[in-house]
């Protein structure tokens, strides 16, 4: 599904959804022309899955700290939803692996995920795993071998233009390079 949409916040919704969006500045640029461009860029462009994995052995990030002291310096708010929002640019479908437990359940970190990527992928780990490679292991079969894969772990929030990066990455496949840390 392709959203037209000239409000930011309506941006920000259609790409919550799952939507492919084609912001536009105001109903001058909506023509037909315009979307048959998108379109025919959206299905040129590969499919992006970013994978969040939550499952590692720091005892330190728990659900409740995720969900509730854990804050991020500059927006004073829960870092699962900060994490979300940094990577919600890259579009695509997400795949998120969390640690089963009682921290897990009393927070219901599930369920937030979930209301935070309402199409998301949820993996639940049965018990804590040996780190970040391991816990992507896990998730290995919602992960199509043709579609790109982002993994960022769920306790960082990176500082830069996700699609530059990504972007840049990508054109190094010319390179016969096939992956960029």
């Amino acid at each position: 599904m392709v959203v037209v949409e000239d409000n930011a916040n309506g941006v920000r919704a259609a790409n919550h959804a799952g939507c492919r969006v084609l912001a536009v500045r105001d109903q001058d640029e909506v023509t037909y022309d315009a979307i048959r461009a998108y379109v025919s860029l959206v299905r040129r462009r590969r499919s992006v899955i970013t994978l969040v994995p939550m499952a590692g052995p720091n005892r330190c990030l728990t659900a409740q700290i995720f969900l509730r002291q854990r804050t991020c310096r500059d927006r004073r708010r829960p870092l699962v939803p900060h994490v979300i929002e940094n990577l919600s640019p890259l579009g695509g479908r997400f795949v998120v692996v969390i640690r089963r437990g009682m921290d897990a359940r009393r927070h219901h970190l599930e369920a937030v995920i979930r209301l935070l990527i309402p199409h998301v992928t949820v993996v639940v780990a049965q018990d804590s795993t040996a780190g970040a490679a391991c816990t992507a292991l896990l998730a290995v079969e919602h992960l199509p071998l043709d579609e790109e894969l982002i993994i960022a772990n769920g306790d960082q929030v990176i500082r830069t233009d996700l699609k530059d990066a990504v972007g840049g990455v990508s054109r190094t496949r010319t390179r016969r390079w096939h992956g960029g840390v």
